[in-house]
C-alpha cells in the first residue's frame, strides 16, 4: 500500500491481517490481505468497475541462497473473480550486489 499513511486501515479478518484504502491519487479501492508471515497473500484493486485480484503463494528463498531473497513461486490474477492468468515461477534473479571502485581521476580530483 503505497503511501496509505493516513489513507489505510488495517483489521484482521479470519485471524489473517488485512490492510484497506483509497488511494489518494486515483481513488482507486486497494485491499491486501497479508499471510502468517506478514507477506502479500491476496491483492484486490477495484478501479473502472472491475475488481482486479492477485494471489500470491509459495513463497521460497532458493532463487538465490547468498541473497536471501523470498519471493512468491505461484502468482494468480483474476477479473471480476475470473481467472486471468495463473503463474508458476520458476526462477528469480534480483539486481546483483556490485562494488565499483572509485576512478582513479575521481580519487585524484577528491583530494585535492
Amino acid at each position: 500500500m503505497i503511501d496509505a499513511e493516513g489513507h489505510a486501515v488495517v483489521s484482521t479478518v479470519d485471524g489473517k491481517t488485512v490492510l484497506a484504502g483509497v488511494s489518494p491519487y486515483d481513488g482507486m479501492e486497494v485491499t491486501t490481505t497479508l499471510d502468517k508471515e506478514h507477506r502479500p497473500e491476496l491483492v484486490t484493486v477495484k478501479a473502472n468497475g472491475h475488481v482486479y485480484g492477485a494471489t500470491f503463494a509459495d513463497y521460497r528463498d532458493t532463487w538465490e541462497p547468498a541473497y536471501l531473497v523470498i519471493f512468491p513461486s505461484q502468482i494468480s490474477w483474476t477479473i471480476d473473480g475470473r481467472p486471468l492468468a495463473d503463474l508458476k515461477v520458476t526462477a528469480f534473479k534480483s539486481n546483483p550486489y556490485v562494488v565499483f571502485p572509485v576512478p582513479a581521476v575521481v580519487r585524484q580530483t577528491v583530494s585535492k
